[in-house]
C-alpha cells in the first residue's frame, strides 16, 4: 500500500525486474526518477493526480503507453525521454512548466501529440533554445519524409506540417 507515499525519490531507479507496476500513488507529490532505468517495465497504473515533480521518472523504461492523471504536474524534465517504445500518451498537461526533452527519443502517435498540444499550457515568451525551460522535445513515430510529415500532421487536425509546428509555437 503506498497510498500515503509523497516522496519516491530513485524508489525503484535501476530495478530491472519489474516489469509491471499497479499500485495507488494518489498522494505521491516527486516521482524524480521513480522508476529510471528499470528498463524492463512495460506496464504502469496508477492515479498521480497529485504529482508535481516528475523529472526523469520513467527515463528509459519499456513503457508502450501512459494513461494517467497529470493535472498537477509542472516539473517533467526528461520524464520519458528513451522511452523507445512509447507510442500512446493521454494526459492532461495543464499545469506543466517544464517539459524540456519531456518525450525525447519516444515515437508518439498521432493523437498522442494532438493530446499534448491540447493541454500544454500557453506561454506568454517563445523559449529561445530547447533547453530552456518553457520548450518541450517530443520523438514521433514517422520516417522524416514529406509525405508522413504531412498525413501525421493530418492526424493532429492540421492543414500541413508546419500548422502543426504553428501549434506548438503558439
Amino acid at each position: 500500500d503506498l497510498s500515503s507515499l509523497t516522496n519516491g525519490y530513485e524508489m525503484f531507479a535501476i530495478c530491472s525486474n519489474l516489469k509491471t507496476f499497479i499500485s495507488d500513488l494518489s498522494n505521491l507529490m516527486d516521482g524524480t526518477s521513480m522508476f529510471d532505468y528499470c528498463s524492463n517495465l512495460n506496464t504502469f497504473y496508477s492515479d498521480l493526480s497529485n504529482l508535481t515533480e516528475g523529472n526523469e521518472m520513467f527515463y528509459n523504461t519499456n513503457l508502450t503507453s501512459f494513461n494517467s492523471n497529470l493535472t498537477n504536474l509542472s516539473y517533467a524534465y526528461e520524464m520519458f525521454a528513451s522511452c523507445s517504445q512509447l507510442t500512446s500518451f493521454n494526459s492532461n498537461l495543464s499545469s506543466l512548466t517544464d517539459g524540456r526533452n519531456m518525450f525525447n527519443w519516444c515515437k508518439l502517435d498521432a493523437p498522442s501529440v494532438a493530446n499534448i498540444i491540447y493541454f500544454i499550457p500557453q506561454r506568454d515568451s517563445k523559449p529561445t533554445s530547447s533547453n530552456e525551460i518553457g520548450s518541450i522535445k517530443i520523438g514521433i513515430g514517422i520516417s522524416n519524409t514529406d509525405a508522413e510529415k504531412q498525413a501525421f500532421a493530418q492526424e493532429c487536425y492540421c492543414d500541413s506540417w508546419q500548422d502543426l509546428l504553428n501549434e506548438f509555437d503558439s
